[in-house]
């Protein structure tokens, strides 16, 4: 196999990485307190500051994992003035997948992380849409037990029963997202430099 990274290069990768999986476990950890405290109480003084609290937990996950998913998946070659830092960027991912015995992950999709990078446009196009009639920025429960909101009237959904973000196009399983780290962990751990 054809290296572009010398040893030095690759543990300084290697490291990046453990350092945004230590990050995605802390913020897991306050995710899963801030859960467990709505389950608990929920509905006492302290219950908007326990969804702040998760919510700042959710962006934490979600971050640590674009960043992950950055260094093992970064985007393709642009279509027109391919520079050689993108080809390295792009040999760099690909390499690192090898080196890590990582094929398709989980934390390959980077379209929970792109909705809240540009939350702007998603604000816009509710804007823009004449048929909306309800505004609501974050919903904790079902949305289904609420009559006459619909899913796109619905900027962040998350039900603490199941561990699940809802946005207006799709659905993300938080637990899921903990789970691929864990698993990315594991085979780091095992990469001989």
């Amino acid at each position: 196999m054809t290296t572009i990274l010398n040893k030095r290069q690759l543990t300084i990768y290697i490291q990046e990485l453990s350092y945004e999986i230590q990050l995605l476990f802390a913020a897991a950890k306050n995710y899963n307190n801030a859960i467990n405290q709505l389950k608990e109480n929920s509905n006492n003084d302290q219950t908007a500051d326990i969804q702040l609290q998760l919510l700042l937990s959710i962006n934490g996950i979600v971050g640590a994992a674009a960043r992950i998913s950055s260094l093992i998946y970064p985007k393709g070659l642009p279509k027109k003035d391919v520079k050689s830092s993108d080809r390295f960027r792009v040999a760099r991912g690909e390499e690192l997948q090898k080196i890590i015995g990582l094929g398709d992950s989980l934390l390959k999709d980077k379209s929970l992380r792109n909705y809240i990078e540009h939350f702007d446009e998603k604000i816009d196009k509710w804007a823009r849409d004449p048929n909306i009639r309800s505004y609501v920025s974050k919903l904790f429960g079902n949305l289904d037990n609420i009559i006459g909101l619909e899913r796109k009237d619905v900027m962040r959904q998350i039900d603490i029963e199941n561990g699940v973000v809802t946005i207006p196009d799709e659905t993300f399983d938080i637990q899921q997202i903990i789970n691929a780290a864990l698993e990315l962990k594991a085979k780091i751990e095992n990469v001989n430099i």
